[in-house]
C-alpha cells in the first residue's frame, strides 16, 4: 500500500474510473469524427438530463406523463448512444450496424414527438385509441424492450414478454396461468397509454426524485466524498486484528448505500481494498468474498439504500424515512456478521494489522474532508423532518456544491461538473430502463391476475405453513435476482412474490424487505453470483470457490430476513422493551452463527460444540421465549468463557 503525501494528506489512493469515458475520449480526440459526433452528443443530453431534473426538482414538475415520457425519451437515445446493437465500443468507427441505432433514435424521438404534438388529445383517446395511437404504442413497447435487454440483459425482457403474452392468450394455457384474455388494443393502451404501464410508478419514481440521488451520489464521488469515507474507515480500523478486511466493510458499506450498484461497489472498492487484503496474507477467494458480501450489503443500508428505498416508499405508500429507519437494524446485524466473520478469520489465520505509520491519521483526514459530511447531514435531517425525497436531494446537491468551494481539492471545475453530468446519465440508464420494463411487468399481471392466482398456489403446496411459504418465496426471489440489477428484481417481486408474502399475514414492510433481501443476495449465492465473480477477477481466483465463501461468510443475509418476519420489532415495530429483547437476543445469536462457520473465537471450537452453536444461533432468533431465551444464554457464556481464558495474543494483534 502507498500513502500519497503532501496535497493528499497521507490518504490511501482512491480513485472511480468510469466506464466508457465519454469527456475524456473527446477531450483526447477533438478531430471531427462519427464517434466524435456521437460522444458530443451524447453529453448533450447527458447535461439536458440532468439540468432539467434539477430544474424540475427545485421548481415543480410538469404534467406527469409529459415530465415520465421526456425522461424516458433521452433515457432511450443515450442508451442506443451508449450501447450500440453490436456490442462494439460507442467510439469505434462508423460501421454499419450503428446506423440502425441511428435509426432506433430517430424512432425514439418521433414518437415523442407524436405524443408531444397533441398531449391531451393522446389522454382523452386512452379509451378508444386511434390506429397511429396503437402503432406509437408498439413502438414504445418494443423501445423498452430493447434497451432493457442493451442495459439490463435478457432475463428481464424474457419476463416481461412471458406475462405479456401471458396476458393476451391466458385463454390457451392451463393451471395458475389460465384465465381471460386481454385485447390486443386494451393491453397496448393499459401499458403504454395510461399511469399504470411503462409510465406507472417505478418510472415515476425515477423521473421524479431517483435521478436527483444519482446525481448527488456522482457529485459525492467526483468531489472526493468517497475518498474520504473510505481513509476515515481504514484510519479507524487498520491497526485491529483483520483490519485491512473490517475496514473494506466499513467502505464498501458506505460507499455501496450511495452507489446502489452492488458490482460497481465492488469494482471501485475493490480495487484497493482486496490487494490489500491479499498482501497482508488473506487467502485469494476469502479478500475476494468479503468484498462482495460487504458490497451487496450496500443495496439494503440506510441511509441511502440506492434507489429502492424510494421505489419501495412509493409501492407501501409510507415516507421514506420511515422505510430506512425499519430497515437500520437489520442492515447492522448483516454487517455485525460479516464484520465477526471477518475477525475470527483473521484470528484464525493470525494475521497481522496495518502498521499504523503506513494509515492515514483520523483527525488529518477528517479535517480534510468534515465539510464533506454536512450535505449527508442535511438530506438526512431533511428526510427525518418529513421533507419530500426530492427537495431533501435538490437542497442537498445546492449544499454540497457550497461547501466544495471550502477546500481547493473538493472545488467543481467545469470539467468535473461535465464528468458529474456524464457519469448521472450512464449510471440512470439501466435502472430506468428496468423501472419502464417493470412496468410491462405490472401492467401485464394487473390485467390478466396471474399475480394473484401464483400467490394462492404457493399457499396451496405450502398447506398453509408459513414457513414453508417463506421458503419457497425465498427460492423464487433468489431465482429471479439473479443476473438483474437491484431495483429490476425489486419491481419484479412487487407484483411476484409480494403479495404472496403479505397473503401469509407478514407486515408489508417487512414483505417488501423479505423479498429485496434474497433478490440482492442472489449476487454471492451460486451458480450466478454476479457480485462474486466480479470480486474473483480483482482478487484472481476461483469465481465458483469466491461465491461459495462469499455465500459463506454472508449466510447470516439468509437469516435476518426470517428473524424481522418473525420478530417485527426487529423493524422497530411493537414496545421498546420488545425491541431491546429482540436486538440483544438476535446479536447475541450472530455471534454464534459467526463462531460456528468459521470454527474459531480466540481458539478453534470443537466440531460439536460449532453444531450447538449452530442450532442456538437459530434458535436466538426465534420469537418464542423458550427457544431464544436458554440459546442466547448458552451462546452467551460460551463465547465469554472462550475471551476470558487465557490466550496469548499473535504478534500484531488487538482485541
Amino acid at each position: 500500500m502507498r500513502a500519497n503525501q503532501g496535497a493528499d494528506v497521507g490518504m490511501i489512493s482512491f480513485s472511480v474510473k468510469e466506464k466508457d469515458d465519454v469527456t475524456g475520449w473527446l477531450m483526447s480526440h477533438r478531430r471531427l469524427s462519427f464517434p466524435f459526433i456521437m460522444g458530443c452528443f451524447f453529453l448533450l443530453c447527458a447535461v439536458f438530463f440532468c439540468l432539467y431534473h434539477l430544474y424540475t426538482g427545485y421548481f415543480g414538475q410538469p404534467e406527469a406523463h409529459l415530465h415520465r415520457s421526456i425522461h424516458l425519451t433521452l433515457i432511450f437515445v443515450m442508451v442506443f448512444i451508449m450501447h450500440p446493437v453490436d456490442k462494439k465500443p460507442w467510439n469505434a468507427p462508423l460501421r454499419c450496424a450503428r446506423l440502425i441505432d441511428l435509426f432506433l433514435i430517430l424512432l425514439a424521438i418521433g414518437a415523442e414527438g407524436y405524443y408531444l404534438a397533441d398531449p391531451e388529445g393522446y389522454t382523452y383517446r386512452i379509451a378508444m385509441p386511434e390506429t397511429m395511437d396503437m402503432i406509437v404504442g408498439v413502438l414504445v413497447y418494443l423501445l423498452v424492450l430493447e434497451v432493457t435487454r442493451r442495459t439490463v440483459g435478457w432475463p428481464m425482457v424474457l419476463i416481461a414478454l412471458f406475462f405479456s403474452l401471458q396476458a393476451l392468450f391466458s385463454d390457451r394455457l392451463l393451471w395458475i396461468l389460465y384465465g381471460s384474455p386481454t385485447f390486443f388494443e386494451t393491453f397496448i393502451a393499459e401499458t403504454v397509454m395510461t399511469s399504470s404501464g411503462i409510465f406507472g410508478i417505478p418510472i415515476s419514481v425515477m423521473a421524479s426524485f431517483v435521478v436527483l440521488f444519482l446525481i448527488f451520489s456522482a457529485l459525492l464521488i467526483y468531489t472526493g466524498a468517497g475518498k474520504f469515507f473510505v481513509n476515515l474507515a481504514y484510519s479507524i480500523a487498520g491497526t485491529q486484528v483483520g483490519g485491512p478486511a473490517k475496514a473494506a466493510v466499513v467502505s464498501s458499506m458506505a460507499f455501496g448505500t450511495i452507489s446502489g450498484s452492488t458490482a460497481s461497489d465492488v469494482v471501485a472498492t475493490g480495487s484497493f481494498t482486496i490487494p490489500l487484503m491479499k498482501r497482508l496474507g488473506y487467502p485469494n477467494k476469502f479478500a475476494g468474498a468479503v468484498e462482495a458480501v460487504a458490497s451487496t450489503g450496500g443495496a439494503f443500508m440506510p441511509p441511502v439504500m440506492g434507489a429502492v428505498a424510494f421505489i419501495m416508499s412509493a409501492f407501501l405508500g409510507v415516507s421514506y424515512f420511515s422505510i430506512v429507519l425499519a430497515a437500520c437494524i437489520p442492515a447492522l446485524l448483516y454487517y455485525m456478521s460479516l464484520f465477526l466473520m471477518v475477525d475470527f478469520q483473521s484470528r484464525k489465520r493470525r494475521l497481522l494489522a496495518i502498521p499504523r505509520e503506513e494509515l492515514p491519521k483520523f483527525w488529518v483526514i477528517l479535517k480534510w474532508g468534515v465539510h464533506l459530511i454536512v450535505p449527508v447531514v442535511i438530506l438526512v435531517g431533511m428526510l427525518a423532518m418529513n421533507y419530500s425525497a426530492s427537495a431533501a436531494a435538490s437542497w442537498s446537491i445546492a449544499a454540497l456544491f457550497g461547501v466544495t468551494l471550502f477546500k481547493k481539492e473538493s472545488r467543481l471545475g467545469p470539467l468535473k461538473i461535465l464528468k458529474v453530468f456524464e457519469s448521472s446519465g450512464k449510471r440512470v440508464l439501466s435502472v430506468s430502463a428496468a423501472c419502464a420494463c417493470a412496468g410491462i411487468i405490472i401492467s401485464a399481471t394487473t390485467l390478466s391476475g396471474v399475480g394473484l392466482r401464483l400467490g394462492q398456489a404457493v399457499i396451496t403446496v405450502s398447506g398453509d405453513s408459513p414457513l414453508i411459504a417463506l421458503i419457497l418465496t425465498m427460492l423464487f426471489s433468489i431465482i429471479l435476482g439473479m443476473g438483474l440489477t437491484t431495483t429490476a428484481v425489486y419491481i419484479t417481486m412487487v407484483v411476484t412474490v409480494i403479495p404472496i408474502i403479505i397473503k401469509l399475514g407478514v407486515l408489508p414492510l417487512a414483505a417488501h424487505l423479505f423479498a429485496l433481501y434474497f433478490g440482492v443476495l442472489s449476487n454471492i449465492i451460486p451458480p450466478v453470483a454476479i457480485a462474486a465473480f466480479a470480486a474473483s477477477a480483482l482478487s484472481e481466483s476461483n469465481p465458483m470457490k469466491t461465491a461459495v465463501t462469499a455465500f459463506g461468510i454472508g449466510i447470516a443475509g439468509l437469516i435476518v430476513p426470517y428473524a424481522f418476519v418473525y420478530n417485527p420489532e426487529l423493524l422497530l415495530e411493537g414496545s421498546v422493551g420488545g425491541i431491546l429483547v429482540a436486538v440483544v437476543t438476535s446479536a447475541i445469536g450472530i455471534v454464534g452463527l459467526a463462531a460456528a462457520i468459521q470454527g474459531w473465537i480466540r481458539r478453534e471450537v470443537p466440531l460439536l460444540w460449532r453444531l450447538i452453536l449452530l442450532a442456538s444461533a437459530f434458535a436466538s432468533f426465534s420469537h418464542i421465549p423458550a427457544a431464544y431465551v436458554p440459546s442466547t444464554i448458552l451462546i452467551f457464556f460460551y463465547v465469554l468463557i472462550f475471551h476470558l481464558r487465557r490466550d496469548r495474543n499473535p504478534k500484531g494483534e488487538r482485541s
